[in-house]
């Protein structure tokens, strides 16, 4: 069962499906920080960490060998991004 997200961690969702949406990948820490003007991407690992540990996402390897580099896989797609969701499975 999905925890609830406080408002931060809400926007840090829908700001990652939008961004997967969009570029089809997802943002970096650092990408994250600058969109809600963080002074740290530590800040991004935090939240990000939190989605992880209440179910809305998943935190994979990046794959390229990097040192622990990881990306977000959502798991709980956020309301705000469902719709243009159906919208491109029907088109394809």
């Amino acid at each position: 069962m999905l925890q609830p997200l406080t408002a931060t961690q809400s926007r840090v969702l829908d700001y990652i499906a939008t961004h997967i949406v969009q570029r089809q990948r997802p943002p970096t820490r650092k990408e994250i920080s600058r969109h809600f003007e963080w002074a740290s991407a530590n800040a991004a690992e935090e939240v990000m960490q939190a989605l992880e540990r209440k179910g809305h996402i998943a935190l994979d390897q990046a794959g390229d060998g990097g040192q622990g580099a990881r990306y977000a896989r959502v798991l709980c797609w956020p309301g705000s991004v469902l719709p243009v969701l159906q919208l491109a499975t029907r088109e394809a």
